[in-house]
């Protein structure tokens, strides 16, 4: 019983990466567009700062400033949470159209190094 709810949950998971993934040329516009960044910016401050700090600096929540994250795993993430441990984040999935999710990514992407690799 246990293994066919992990299979659930996996192909759960599978079918939300795909049903929200951008064309990469629209992926790159969005995250690359000073307004995008600016509206993310401010829903970060609304939904995120909390935990995350302001600027991304952290606190209850990761720091999210000068990472080398993957705007796909981050979009994941906000999308559908993430628990590791103790560390919990919940899914903001339902609460926050997919337009306002990539703009708080093209947002946390812009705090990053300029470098997009590993998580």
């Amino acid at each position: 019983m246990r293994i066919a709810a992990c299979l659930l949950m996996g192909l759960a998971f599978a079918a939300a990466l795909q049903a929200s993934a951008l064309p990469e040329d629209v992926k790159t516009a969005v995250l690359s567009n000073p307004v995008s960044v600016h509206k993310g910016k401010q829903e970060f401050g609304r939904t995120c700062a909390m935990c995350h700090g302001s600027g991304g600096t952290g606190g209850v929540g990761k720091r999210l400033a000068d990472r080398h994250l993957q705007p796909d795993y981050v979009f994941q993430t906000i999308s559908n949470g993430l628990r590791r441990g103790a560390s919990f984040m919940p899914s903001f999935g339902q609460k926050l159209s997919e337009q306002v999710r990539w703009e708080l990514v093209a947002y946390i992407m812009s705090l990053g190094s300029g470098r997009q690799g590993g998580n």
